[in-house]
């Protein structure tokens, strides 16, 4: 299972995730790029004419984070769970370290927070 600047919640109950294999949760970056131009003519005699160009650019990169929330998260894996960049969180998990669980390969199925 991947999942790259995902947002995957359930508010009312659990959330549960599972994979055969890996669990990979990462973010994703986003580019974005302006580049605008302005010509103003203008004059203010008859042997004076004036021109100005205006260049403007922008270029803007944002990242935006995977997060797996819900009132109960339980994400088990075959294999690895690979969380860059990113968030498992559980409401009661706060209060509840039980119900937060991350099971993978060469885990115990211990909950996350121990």
């Amino acid at each position: 299972m991947n999942a790259r600047g995902a947002l995957v919640t359930s508010e009312q109950g659990a959330l549960v995730a599972t994979a055969g294999n890996n669990v990979n949760l990462s973010s994703e970056q986003t580019t974005r790029d302006v580049d605008e131009a302005h010509q103003f003519k203008g004059s203010s005699s008859w042997f004076s004419k004036k021109t100005i160009t205006t260049r403007n650019t922008l270029s803007e990169t944002t990242t935006q984070g995977t997060t797996f929330s819900g009132n109960t998260t339980y994400v088990q894996a075959g294999n690895d769970i690979n969380v860059k960049g990113s968030n498992v969180v559980s409401t009661e998990g706060t209060m509840n370290p039980e119900v937060l669980w991350l099971s993978g390969k060469g885990s115990q199925g211990s909950p996350a927070a121990r």
